[in-house]
C-alpha cells in the first residue's frame, strides 16, 4: 500500500473514532453505581396558561446555589433562551438522605411580590435528572394535617346526616321507598307498553274500518252508474 493511502486510511479511522467517542460516553447508556452523584439540572419556569412564555429558573428568587454554573446548551435551547444550570444539590444513587437543610433564603418585599405573582399566574417549573424531565407547580404543597382534621369533621357531619335520613325513611313511614321497587318498576313499564300497544291497535282498527267503508261505498256507486 502506498504511504499516502496508508495515512489517509489512518486519519479517516481516527476521525470516525473521534466522532463516535462522545456518543459512547453519553448519559443515555450510563449505569450508575451505588453512591454515585446524580446531577439535578434546573431549566425553565413560566405561566401554565402560556407554555411558550418561559424564563430562566432563577428568574424567580429561589435559593440560588448554582452561581453561574451553566451547562453548554444546544443551539435550539440557546435560540429559545433556555439556560440549563446545575442545582448543586447533592443526590447520591441508591442512598437514603435524612431530612436536612439545603439552603436558607431571606425574603424581602420584592421577592414576596414575585412569588405571589407566580402563584397567582400558576407558574410551573421544569427540572432534569438523568435526562428525564420533571414538572411541577410553584407552591403546590398542601397542609396534610389541616386537611385530615377537616375530613374528620366533615365525616362526622355526614354520618349524622345519614342517621337522620335513616330515621326519617324508615319502613313504617308512608313516604319511604317501596320494598319491591324493582317489581313495581317492571309492572309500570310493562303497563305503559301495553297501553301504548292497545292504543295503536285501536287506531289501526279504526283506520282500517274507515278505509274498507270508503272502498265499498265507491264500488256501490260505480255499480249504480253502470
Amino acid at each position: 500500500m502506498p504511504p499516502e493511502n496508508f495515512f489517509s486510511v489512518y486519519y479517516s479511522t481516527v476521525f470516525v473514532f473521534l466522532l463516535l467517542s462522545p456518543a459512547l460516553a453519553s448519559e443515555s447508556d450510563h449505569k450508575y453505581q451505588v453512591g454515585e452523584q446524580v446531577t439535578l439540572w434546573t431549566r425553565t419556569v413560566g405561566p401554565y396558561n402560556n407554555p411558550k412564555e418561559t424564563y430562566n429558573y432563577y428568574s424567580l428568587p429561589f435559593c440560588n446555589r448554582a452561581e453561574n454554573y451553566i451547562e453548554t446548551n444546544a443551539i435550539g435551547e440557546v435560540l429559545g433562551g433556555v439556560e440549563i444550570m446545575h442545582s448543586l444539590i447533592g443526590i447520591a444513587f441508591l442512598k437514603n438522605v435524612d431530612k436536612s437543610l439545603i439552603c436558607q433564603l431571606k425574603l424581602d418585599e420584592d421577592k414576596v411580590k414575585q412569588f405571589k405573582d407566580a402563584i397567582e399566574n400558576r407558574y410551573w417549573f421544569e427540572l432534569y435528572i438523568d435526562d428525564l424531565p420533571m414538572w411541577g407547580f410553584i407552591v403546590s404543597m398542601i397542609i396534610v394535617k389541616t386537611l385530615r382534621n377537616d375530613n374528620r369533621k366533615y365525616a362526622h357531619q355526614e354520618e349524622d346526616g345519614v342517621m337522620e335520613r335513616l330515621v326519617v325513611m324508615s319502613p313504617h313511614q308512608p313516604h319511604g321507598p317501596p320494598r319491591v321497587l324493582v317489581l313495581i318498576s317492571a309492572a309500570v313499564g310493562t303497563g305503559a307498553q301495553l297501553v301504548f300497544l292497545l292504543l295503536l291497535v285501536m287506531l289501526v282498527t279504526i283506520v282500517g274500518t274507515l278505509y274498507l267503508g270508503y272502498v265499498l261505498h265507491f264500488s256501490y256507486d260505480e255499480l249504480l252508474m253502470e
